[in-house]
């Protein structure tokens, strides 16, 4: 990981791994991972004999306060997508280097004949009490 582009300088790279390692460690709460903190970062210190200085505390947390709000922002990226294909598209567009397409023709695309519409959809279309089979 050391001197490609992206990376820490050697320096400082020991600080990613007790991030990762930390990092791996935290708990979680509903759908999100918790903060690590302080005391996460005490015990952590305490049971694995390192000796973090106050500059070294900052950037973990610093570090964690970053990760948390990427979090945050692809699960709204997730969100504002809902589920299935867009979903996913949704959440790989919100990855770094990722450039936002704009649509072509300044629209939705439009359903060509090759596409048949899904029996649920003929459902919803169907009137009331009236019941369509599915094409073969």
């Amino acid at each position: 990981m050391a001197d490609g582009e992206g990376s820490p300088p050697p320096e400082v790279a020991y600080l990613l791994d007790w991030f990762t390692e930390l990092s791996g460690r935290r708990t979680h709460g509903g759908m999100a991972a918790n903060p690590i903190t302080f005391p996460d970062i005490e015990a952590w210190a305490r049971l694995t004999g390192q000796r973090p200085r106050p500059w070294e505390v900052r950037v973990l947390t610093r570090l964690d306060d970053a990760l948390q709000q990427r979090a945050a922002k692809s699960a709204g990226e997730r969100d504002k997508a809902g589920d299935g294909p867009e979903a996913v598209k949704a959440l790989m567009m919100s990855l770094p280097g990722q450039k936002k397409k704009k649509p072509r023709g300044g629209g939705e695309p439009k359903a060509g004949p090759a596409q048949a519409p899904s029996p649920q959809s003929r459902l919803r279309s169907a009137p009331q009490g009236a019941a369509t089979a599915p094409a073969e």
